[in-house]
């Protein structure tokens, strides 16, 4: 019997990659990953930019594997390919996360660090976070790992983590096992990256929890994490630098601390004041004076408060 490439070669390349027979869209993936490592042309890759969502989705477990590598190709080497970006990586979020084939996942992280790596992480990182919503534990588990990857690997200057930093009280309030744990290598990466600015981000979790991971903060090694992987503008910047021979402003933003104030939500002490607070704070007894400062103390324990006017509140507390 002849072989699916001998029976069907005749066909054109963007109709096989559509063909009902997946072993025929596998050959064509396959021939398209080709085509897109070798081409530095812009009209093959606009030609077939249409098929990019339809191989992310594709129904069968391995051609869907295969198209991820065809997907790859396509990002690492088209001239443009940030037209595609918001449908394939919320197809390969939806479709690809959840996968029981490890090199699925692993092919599926890998096109969004491609995919940040030509532009910027976070229109990555918002569809990533999305996925934490799913009702599939496996597809959740991955985005975890996904979001340690990409801080991991672009680091925290280069990431916004103030979003992901959100999402750590859900995560290890999950009921699935694999995703808590993937959760804590979130959390250690964060760390290493952070430092103790983490430590108010962790006031939601369960005191074991909390407990379990000061441990582990406390074994890890000392040294500062560097950034593994460039955006391709920080390749060009870093080239540019080096023609002008300059690098000594590069190095000095490497040394930069991530400040605590910056990575904070600012918190609204005022609408958290109990009713009572001018009426305590006012009292001729000097134990609920004391009860009212010692609530405003508390509301105040956050890293970054609201601006406001707090005229009130000051000439209250100047009466003290």
């Amino acid at each position: 019997m002849a072989a699916p490439e001998d029976v069907y070669s005749s066909i054109p390349l963007n109709e096989r990659a559509t063909h009902k027979i997946w072993k025929v869209r596998v050959e064509a993936y396959e021939e398209l990953a080709k085509l897109f490592k070798n081409s530095d042309s812009e009209s093959d890759f606009r030609f077939y930019e249409g098929l990019m969502k339809n191989i992310a989705t594709d129904s069968n477990a391995v051609a869907r594997e295969a198209g991820l590598t065809t997907l790859n190709a396509f990002v690492d080497n088209a001239p443009n390919p940030l037209r595609t970006r918001a449908s394939i990586i919320q197809a390969v979020v939806d479709k690809s996360f959840g996968s029981s084939r490890s090199g699925t996942k692993s092919k599926a992280i890998e096109l969004i660090l491609l995919y940040i790596e030509v532009d910027i992480p976070d229109p990555i990182v918002e569809i990533v976070l999305a996925g934490l919503n799913a009702k599939q534990p496996k597809l959740v588990a991955t985005a975890v790992h996904a979001l340690k990857e990409i801080i991991r690997l672009y680091g925290a200057k280069t990431v916004n983590v103030k979003p992901i930093l959100k999402t750590i009280p859900k995560i290890f309030a999950h009921t699935d096992k694999d995703v808590r744990s993937e959760g804590t290598q979130l959390v250690i990466e964060l760390y290493r990256w952070l430092n103790k600015a983490i430590v108010p981000h962790l006031s939601e979790l369960k005191p074991v929890q909390i407990k379990e991971l000061n441990e582990t903060f406390d074994k890890l090694p000392q040294e500062k994490p560097q950034q593994e992987r460039l955006l391709r503008s920080q390749v060009a910047a870093a080239e540019a630098v080096a023609e002008a021979d300059g690098g000594d402003e590069d190095e000095a933003d490497e040394e930069k601390e991530i400040d605590t104030y910056d990575l904070a939500e600012p918190v609204d002490v005022l609408s958290k004041l109990s009713k009572e607070f001018y009426t305590g704070l006012g009292s001729t007894k000097w134990k609920e004076r004391k009860e009212a400062l010692e609530g405003l103390l508390e509301v105040c324990k956050t890293p970054r408060i609201v601006d406001d006017n707090y005229y009130d509140l000051t000439a209250a507390l100047a009466k003290v």
